[in-house]
């Protein structure tokens, strides 16, 4: 499962991955992302990270909540956003237990 931006999207049908949503505004990506989470066939769910810094409220909710899906933001084309944590990081340190000083 993806969702992003156009090419984001078509960078990810392009390596195989069948289910890939291209939205453009926050209201899309948080009604997508309720739906998403709430079925059982999704276990993980890429999104671009400028997508996911609007739904970062729910996305935190979900990850609480649920153990699947996985949501893993991933950078768009105008690269990697600098933040102040790793969502990549912290999904690891939750599942493994331990801090990687990567």
């Amino acid at each position: 499962m993806a969702v992003g931006d156009e090419d984001t999207i078509i960078g990810m049908q392009l390596a195989g991955v069948k289910e890939a949503f291209v939205r453009n505004n926050s209201e899309q990506v948080l009604t997508l992302m309720r739906e998403l989470s709430n079925r059982d066939d999704v276990a993980v769910i890429l999104i671009t990270e400028k997508l996911a810094s609007n739904a970062q409220d729910l996305i935190s909710q979900i990850q609480q909540e649920k153990t699947y899906p996985i949501i893993v933001e991933i950078p768009d084309k105008s690269g990697k956003l600098e933040k102040e944590t790793d969502a990549l990081k912290d999904l690891v340190r939750r599942a493994v237990g331990v801090d990687l000083d990567v």
